[in-house]
């Protein structure tokens, strides 16, 4: 079962980066390399006090000054970038540290009182391989979860495969190691690429969910009525769900109020081997179809999971029922 996310132009013919999600930072930085670009990849290794960055942040530093992502709101790209040609330039590495006591804090316009400390890195062997980069972007592409750890006194890779259960990059200052940990983002499917569904995508884009739009008829899912960072499917659900992998971190909204699409998509999840968790359905009568599946499932081993589906409670003879907001009759 395949569960690649669609790769979408993330920059047009002339180079020009548009805005990118956090999460597909380094895929664009996959794809820079792809195509020959000389690049620098700054992560955020540790903070303190208002920065406006968390650990773990990338900024993509080209060497014909084009940049993506953020190490810090804007205080002190200037010189991040400036570290970045550097780095380009010589194949090497460094740690920048930023702070209100540091006599060049209020030149880099770090006037806000915290503390950032930046590790730059060249997109070269002595520092983030573009084999090791190819491999994250496609472990980010099939939501895989990137863990690799950075000696950042050698600003080099020290292991490109660890194994960790924390979700969240941190600093081990004792080792001088620096661990990247990306988790995928929560994902919204919306079934139905209805009036409502422009604005709820666009909405769940900028809150940072990793947004896809599913609808059959073509009239409705074309790309001019979406922006570029919507990922926008021209098929039935149940073709998407039989290749693409429903997790955990996923909600399902349907919105079409034809039955035909969106029974359609609540059979596929339902009977999904990876359940999803989160469904909200923008008709009443749509919890019927809910009822149908859990009779079809219960000799199963989904029905333990049908459960324990929030928002939904069973009633007798294992027939699950859909709570939903009231303003949705």
């Amino acid at each position: 079962m395949q569960d690649k996310t669609t790769k979408s132009e993330m920059w047009t013919e002339q180079g020009q980066s548009i805005r990118v999600q956090d999460h597909r930072l380094l895929c664009l930085a996959a794809d820079w390399a792809e195509y020959s670009h000389q690049l620098a990849i700054a992560f955020v290794i540790h903070t303190w006090g208002s920065s406006p960055r968390q650990i773990g942040s990338v900024m993509i530093i080209r060497h014909d000054m084009e940049i993506a992502g953020s190490v810090s709101g804007g205080c002190i790209e200037g010189a991040v970038i400036e570290a970045g040609l550097e780095a380009i330039q010589s194949g090497e590495g460094q740690r920048l540290d930023f702070g209100v006591a540091d006599e060049t804090a209020w030149e880099v316009g770090l006037s806000c009182g915290g503390q950032i400390s930046v590790l730059v890195l060249p997109v070269a062997d002595r520092g983030l391989p573009v084999a090791l980069l190819q491999k994250v972007a496609s472990m980010i592409g099939y939501r895989r979860k990137v863990a690799f750890s950075i000696d950042v006194n050698a600003a080099s890779i020290e292991d490109a495969a660890m194994n960790v259960q924390q979700g969240q990059s941190w600093l081990d200052e004792e080792r001088g190691l620096f661990y990247f940990i990306q988790v995928p983002p929560p994902r919204l499917i919306i079934i139905g690429a209805v009036h409502i569904t422009q604005h709820l995508s666009s909405m769940a884009n900028q809150a940072g969910f990793q947004v896809v739009v599913i609808d059959p008829r073509s009239v409705f899912a074309s790309q001019q009525r979406f922006s570029p960072d919507i990922d926008l499917q021209l098929v039935w659900p149940s073709d998407y769900f039989a290749d693409h992998h429903v997790d955990s971190s996923t909600a399902l909204v349907t919105l079409t109020h034809d039955p035909k699409i969106d029974d359609d998509a609540l059979r596929s999840v339902l009977m999904n081997r990876c359940f999803i968790c989160h469904v909200w359905v923008a008709d009443a009568r749509r919890k019927s179809v809910l009822t149908v599946c859990a009779r079809q499932v219960q000799q199963t081993e989904h029905w333990q999971k049908l459960r324990g589906l929030p928002g939904c409670r069973l009633e007798r003879r294992h027939q699950l029922k859909l709570r939903y907001p009231s303003w949705l009759n």
